[in-house]
């Protein structure tokens, strides 16, 4: 079974069991920064960039900021954005502004 066609796999959560990071799965962890980062929206940005910084995963983290400086009006505007906590959001405009 190919992992892109486990679209209902959280891939979030297999990065936050540090599987990959972990056991030196390199090529798993690319796989699922590729397809986090072909797979970002401004409900998912937050919790992909918090996992990226997590695991000090600098091409994901730049790529969500990207993201998110070009879409940062509909960003500021979602419930994902309006959930975090004020430290969170500090960080997130900290690696992204």
């Amino acid at each position: 079974m190919s992992f892109l066609n486990c679209a209902d796999l959280n891939v979030i959560t297999i990065m936050n069991h540090r599987l990959c990071h972990q056991w030196g799965f390199e090529e798993l962890e690319s796989s699922i920064c590729e397809f986090l980062q072909a797979a970002l929206h401004v409900g998912n940005v937050c919790a992909i960039l918090d996992t990226a910084l997590a695991f000090g995963l600098d091409s994901l983290v730049s790529t969500c900021c990207v993201f998110a400086d070009a879409n940062a009006g509909t960003l500021l505007d979602h419930s994902t954005f309006l959930l975090l906590s004020p430290v969170r959001k500090s960080v997130f405009t900290f690696h992204c502004y």
